[in-house]
């Protein structure tokens, strides 16, 4: 995917609304629509939220990505300090286990 496409607010929430979709349509057939209706309107507030909050705030601006080269610098380093402890507990639990050979 080519660099202005990614940082297409458009292309966001179109992306958005497909996840929506399937998600709600996986609720749909698993519980009916008695289950499927709650997710929708989580889903649907979520989408809202994040679309119409990104021009009011700085927060939701940096963590959709899109925008100038400052806010997407912003969001390449939360990505990577979030990435950071997750990476660094995988591979404190690996080094942590030993086998004990009695």
């Amino acid at each position: 995917m080519n660099d202005s496409m990614s940082n297409n607010w458009s292309v966001q929430v179109m992306g958005m609304i497909a996840i929506g979709a399937a998600t709600t349509a996986v609720f749909w057939v698993a519980e009916g629509f008695e289950g499927a209706w709650p997710t929708a309107l989580i889903m649907a507030a979520f989408i809202a939220i994040v679309h119409f909050g990104r021009r009011h705030s700085n927060t939701l601006e940096v963590m959709s990505g899109t925008g100038d080269e400052r806010v997407r610098s912003l969001y390449t380093r939360a990505v990577a300090l979030a990435g950071a402890p997750a990476s660094s507990r995988g591979a404190r639990s690996s080094r942590g286990t030993r086998s004990c050979s009695s």
